[in-house]
């Protein structure tokens, strides 16, 4: 299904605290309001990567993605946050 909008709306990666455009030359990996919450998940990524493995720390990056965004939804509905464009 596609759904044609007149309205700027945040992606899965943009709503869970990842920089709209990403332009990496101007250090915008993170929105400015994610950065240190994603700069300890993505060294945590690391971590995990090192201790159990390729195959076992990717399952395991793509599951805890999945519910981190799952989580955020959650919390910006139950209070009654909305995004807002950048």
């Amino acid at each position: 299904k596609v759904d044609i909008s007149t309205k700027y709306q945040k992606g899965f990666w943009e709503r869970i605290g990842c920089h709209a455009r990403g332009r990496v030359k101007y250090n915008e990996r993170w929105a400015p309001q994610a950065g240190l919450v994603w700069t300890f998940l993505s060294n945590a990524n690391k971590l995990m990567l090192m201790v159990f493995g390729q195959e076992i720390g990717t399952r395991m990056m793509q599951n805890s993605g999945y519910y981190l965004g799952f989580f955020v939804d959650t919390i910006k509905t139950t209070l009654h946050l909305s995004d807002t464009s950048t």
